[in-house]
């Protein structure tokens, strides 16, 4: 095992990679069986992305009976590599059948569940080696200490989208004498933003950000922290060079949406919060924005259909009920209106959208001025989705 590689190795300049690789084949010819240099080839067509040529390696390996297990290891990373991950873990699961649990190859066969979006498969696949119930081996050195920090990012990620919010936090507080990657870091960013830890929010994005200024997680960490502070414009920039890198961050589209309501740009955040919930369906957050913004829009069908969705994905969320009680009072249909606010206060009787609903139905929200006292009374100091406190975001909103 301990000459098992990494999926996937660290890559240098192409360039500089592509000339490392025409120098080992050129070393290869002269000594064709000998297999430290056919395994360092062989990784650096991977790195190169030259599969065709690992793959003339790999059956040279094959063909003269080399290291069995590490040379399956090495076909798995390249099926992985060529997105043929059934066949690859087909292999994988063979090798952890004979050599045991190893975080190399759980690391791997958790990259696929991932990939796959079986997100309770990884959580499960890991939660072992991230709860301590598996001992850890001393040998492999960087693969395995390698294989360890790949393994919390992706536990938290995991975590992240099954929305195990209360326990990725736990874990987060255990662990923090733990040093994680940028990567992990960027994402306990926006576990820490969802849970309402603003502080905690800053402290690891910056974290992530001053070993990696463009880790695609803390920034937009950082810009919803600053929309929590009303700064849409730093907020946009942020977001910008997100989308720039990362075209298909859901997260980056549901903040700009975010933006476009503190901006009262509301047609501009309804089409941002369409994007967002394309990329990530089960956000109920980003489904509660886009009824927002359609309720502004006074597209009563739309904000009902989003807030019908976000309640698909959870009936037991109060703030769902109350939005829908909003639009079914919008569209006078007052008896399910109050089927909605009654089922929101019994899950909160804090529920701020409720609140709302009531006041509207009793006619105390009947003007601009009266929602914004109304708003105040309602909001006080509840903490906001985007850090700050509820009676700083939505009041603007409100007032419209």
């Amino acid at each position: 095992m301990n000459d098992i590689p990494l999926t996937p190795p660290k890559t240098p300049a192409i360039s500089v990679a592509h000339e490392r690789l025409a120098k080992l084949e050129g070393y290869l010819q002269s000594d064709p069986a000998n297999p430290h240099l056919l395994a360092d080839t062989f990784e650096q067509a991977l790195i190169t992305g030259e599969f065709s040529r690992a793959q003339v390696h790999l059956n040279t390996a094959q063909s003269l009976s080399m290291d069995r297990q590490a040379w399956g290891f090495r076909e798995a990373s390249l099926l992985m590599a060529n997105r043929r991950f059934e066949e690859a873990g087909t292999i994988l699961m063979a090798l952890a059948r004979e050599l045991g649990a190893h975080p190399v190859l759980e690391y791997n066969l958790a990259q696929i569940d991932f990939i796959g979006a079986d997100y309770a498969a990884c959580r499960k696949r890991l939660l072992p080696w991230m709860s301590g119930a598996v001992e850890t081996p001393i040998a492999d050195g960087d693969a395995t200490a390698l294989s360890l920090d790949n393994m919390r990012m992706l536990w938290l990620r995991s975590l992240h989208h099954l929305r195990a919010l209360k326990e990725a936090w736990a874990w987060i507080e255990e662990n923090k004498a733990v040093a994680l990657t940028p990567e992990a870091n960027g994402v306990a960013s926006m576990i820490a933003l969802d849970v309402n830890q603003p502080e905690a929010a800053l402290r690891l994005s910056g974290q992530a950000l001053l070993a990696m200024p463009t880790q695609v997680e803390a920034m937009v960490t950082q810009a919803s922290l600053a929309l929590a502070q009303r700064d849409a414009p730093k907020a946009r920039e942020l977001l910008g060079q997100v989308l720039e890198r990362s075209p298909n961050e859901g997260r980056a589209w549901s903040a700009l949406g975010f933006a476009g309501m503190l901006e009262l740009r509301f047609d501009e955040a309804c089409k941002d919060f369409e994007k967002a919930v394309s990329l990530m369906p089960g956000h109920i957050g980003t489904w509660h924005g886009l009824g927002w913004a359609f309720v502004m829009q006074r597209d009563l069908s739309s904000a009902r259909r989003a807030f019908e969705v976000a309640l698909e994905l959870d009936r037991n969320f109060a703030e769902s009920h109350g939005g829908l009680a909003v639009v079914l009072v919008m569209q006078r249909q007052t008896a399910a209106a109050q089927e909605h606010i009654e089922r929101a206060i019994r899950l909160d009787r804090r529920a701020v959208s409720a609140g709302y609903a009531q006041a509207l139905l009793s006619g105390e929200a009947a003007d601009a001025a009266a929602v914004q006292r109304l708003a105040h009374r309602l909001l006080g100091q509840r903490d906001a989705p985007l850090g700050g406190k509820m009676s700083q975001w939505l009041p603007p909103i409100l007032r419209r």
